[in-house]
Parts: structure tokens; sequence; C-alpha cells
């Protein structure tokens, strides 16, 4: 990969307030947190990751309203390798994400010729097929009844900062990936398919390797999640695991590193805040949270966070 710029300009203001952040929550436990705050915050980071990979996608002008599939392939694929053949659960892991990544480059193959919205239904209806799978599979998967999964770690802590470490290696690739020649070919793409074409842009190519990339991320959420919560079932390909990456993504500001992360925040806080009142309820309250952030902050709530720190400089 070519990257454009060298070690000093990549450590920008807001590289270096991103640094500040990760020393801020790494410290977090030494103010010996309730057991619950620290199960959200490793719930926030793995939600990071996984609405970082699908913010990859759109980065590119794709869309997926099925992303679940890949998160459910990384969880099954981690798990099913240590259960049934002995595989070391961090090997499992990678294997995870590699087995989302190749079923994203399989689908991304004979889909990203198509527009935006056609690729979204394609990989709802993946997303469909893969739960129906799993569910004739019962005799492994155990269909919708589920099966128990081998811990990873020991302690909550040690799931935090593992969760800590994942996020930011996940960003810095991103990152990396956005800052590059690549990245510049992604910008060209979303903004005008045609047009990057005209210049000897390989659009294909290049949508093919964000799609592949964002199935691997989300493959890696779905194996470390199930590790997390201990537990799998059919229920990680339902469309509220879809639907979230991208509600979090529009709400923290599409297209940029820190929306998925401020959106993953906003979003799991207002979820667990409503947590008295059903699940349905609390999607309808949330599709209206949604609906007003697009209306009045159409670049997401990054933004509006941007707009604050610069009026403070002043």
């Amino acid at each position: 990969m070519n990257i454009l710029l060298g070690v000093g300009d990549i450590i920008t203001p807001k590289v270096s307030a991103s640094i500040l952040v990760l020393i801020i929550v790494s410290i977090i436990p030494i103010l010996q947190p309730s057991e619950y705050v620290l199960h959200i915050l490793i719930l926030m980071g793995i939600y990071t990751i996984y609405s970082s990979s699908w913010n990859l996608l759109a980065y590119t002008g794709q869309a997926s309203l099925g992303h679940s599939a890949f998160l459910g392939l990384g969880g099954y694929t981690s798990s099913l390798l240590v259960i049934k053949v002995g595989v070391d659960p961090w090997l499992s892991l990678l294997a995870g994400g590699v087995s989302a990544a190749a079923a994203g480059f399989l689908i991304g193959l004979t889909c990203v010729r198509l527009r935006e919205w056609f690729l979204a239904m394609v990989t709802f209806g993946f997303a469909v097929i893969a739960e129906t799978a799993v569910m004739a599979l019962d005799w492994i998967t155990q269909g919708a009844t589920g099966y128990a999964t081998p811990s990873l770690l020991h302690t909550r802590l040690q799931y935090y900062y593992t969760t800590l470490a994942l996020v930011a290696v996940s960003l810095i690739i991103i990152f990396l990936v956005i800052r590059s020649r690549v990245g510049l070919a992604f910008s060209a793409i979303r903004e005008n398919q045609l047009e990057a074409e005209g210049m000897g842009i390989n659009t294909v190519k290049y949508k093919l390797f964000a799609f592949t990339l964002s199935s691997f991320f989300a493959g890696i959420a779905g194996g470390f999640l199930v590790y997390y919560i201990g537990y799998i079932s059919n229920e990680i390909f339902s469309f509220h695991h879809s639907f979230m990456p991208l509600i979090m993504s529009v709400t923290g500001g599409l297209n940029t590193i820190t929306g998925p992360i401020v959106g993953s925040i906003i979003i799991l806080s207002i979820w667990e805040a409503l947590k008295i009142i059903n699940p349905i309820h609390r999607m309808i309250a949330i599709g209206v949270f949604l609906t007003l952030v697009v209306i009045f902050m159409p670049k997401g709530l990054h933004s509006v966070a941007l707009r604050v720190i610069r009026s403070l400089r002043v």
C-alpha cells in the first residue's frame, strides 16, 4: 500500500486527541468502576469495530443491510473451530475474520457492479440465507437453541483491555487505508463512480477490496463478541445486528474515523438507559432519535463535537 504522508503528517491534532482519549479510557479501571460499567464499555468497543467495518464500506459509496451475516459467520467459525476441532481460541478469532472476509469477497465479486441499494438488498438476502443455513445445520449449530462458547479470557478486566487493543489496531489499519492512495480512490468512487473510472481508477477492484476488508473486521467483531458473552445462536443474524452498525455510523458521522466511535457510545447509552421498556419500544425510540439526527445534524454528532471544539479555541 502506498502511503501518501509521512509519520509527521499522520500525527495530526485529531490523532493526538485520539491518543489522549485512549490514555483516558486505559486508566478508567483505576477508578474501580462497577462490573456493569465495564461490561457496557466492552460492548461499546466491540460495536465500534463492527460499525467501523460498515463505515469502511460506506467510504466507497456502498451500503450493506445484512452485515450481521459477517458478524455471525465470524462468531460461528471461531467458536466451532475451538469446540469441534480444538483450534487455539486466538487463532480461531483470526480464522473467523478470514472466513467472513472470504464470504465478503465472493459476494462482492458478483455484486460490486450493482448500484448501492441493490447491493444492500443482496447483503440483506445473504443474512437471511446465513441464518437459514444455521437453522438447517442444527446438528452442528444447535439451531435456535444455540450453544455456550468457551471463554477467551478469565476476567472482565482482561476483556476490557483486549477490547481496547482490538479497537486501536482496527482503527489504525482503517485510518492508514483511508489516508493512502486506496482511500483517495474510495473517495473518488463515492463522489462520482463514472468520473473515477474516467480517471483510470479500477472501481471494481477498489470496491471489492473495501467489501472484503469490511467483512474481515465484522468477522473479528463477531468472534470476539461471542467469546465475551459466552453464547451464540441464530439471533446474531437478527435485524437488530444488521441495522445497528448503520444507525451508529449515521448517528456519529458517515465517512469519518470517529463517527462510529461516537455513534456506538451514544446509541448503546440510549439503549441501556431505555432498558426499562420493551425492545420494540426501544427500537422505536432509537428510530426517532436517528430521524432527528438525519434531519437536524446530517453530518452526525461528530460534526457537532468538532464545532464545539472550534468554538472553544476561539
